[in-house]
């Protein structure tokens, strides 16, 4: 009897650590995952300080983004090389460079490795005298971030907003092209 009873202590004893070493269940709802609200800004640097010698340019734009009456370059670069037949030679991940080119001067908007993704950007122009801006696409087989570029003439830069940011899902459908 007395046997029977050690094992029954040990066991209450067993189910008191197993149980306290679970987490207490929430009844309240999860807030959505954090997402970065604040923006930054990005300075002028040197042209000739943003390294895309050895890129491939993919796309370029040219629109007056600052409204100075003169149309600045949107440049989008990835690491990739093309084959002799002018084809692209895409690895898992590459090195990607968004550049604004203003003059002697130049703006990195993006300078990522992207691993299993691309970038792709569009500019927009709501038809007031606002500041056009860059829209910035980056999804990957696992995330998807859109972030927002203008011009801020006070403080002689580009402001970077994060619009929208998902971590680790598992998409179900994509319907941009590969994803």
């Amino acid at each position: 009897m007395k046997r029977k009873s050690y094992i029954c202590m040990i066991l209450v004893l067993l189910l008191g650590v197993l149980t306290s070493c679970q987490p207490e269940e929430q009844n309240n709802v999860q807030p959505p995952p954090e997402v970065e609200t604040d923006t930054v800004l990005i300075e002028a640097m040197a042209s000739d300080s943003i390294e895309t010698e050895r890129m491939t340019k993919l796309r370029e734009f040219s629109v007056d983004l600052d409204l100075d009456n003169i149309e600045e370059s949107i440049e989008l670069y990835t690491a990739a090389q093309r084959n002799e037949n002018g084809e692209m030679m895409w690895d898992d991940g590459q090195n990607w460079v968004l550049t604004v080119c203003d003059g002697d001067k130049s703006y990195p908007l993006l300078s990522q490795y992207v691993q299993l993704g691309v970038v792709h950007f569009m500019v927009s122009n709501s038809g007031t005298e606002q500041m056009p801006d860059i829209t910035v696409l980056l999804p990957t087989d696992s995330s998807f971030r859109m972030m927002s570029y203008a011009f801020d003439k006070e403080k002689g830069g580009y402001i970077k907003k994060l619009i929208y940011e998902s971590k680790d899902d598992n998409w179900l459908y994509s319907s941009i092209p590969g994803y």
